[in-house]
């Protein structure tokens, strides 16, 4: 996947988060303050929006 889509994509999904949660039950099991944290390698592009938060 291009790395601009990528990013694209992340900013999209957690700047939004709050009205994602408010339209999807589902989504409200993201935790904020987590979203850069995980045990497997980023995207380029994905890890390129969380470095810049």
């Amino acid at each position: 996947m291009d790395e601009d889509l990528a990013y694209n994509i992340a900013k999209a999904l957690y700047d939004n988060v709050a009205e994602l949660k408010e339209i999807n039950k589902t989504a409200e099991q993201i935790d904020e303050t987590k979203l850069s944290e995980t045990s497997i390698p980023l995207h380029p592009g994905a890890q390129k929006y969380f470095d810049e938060k």
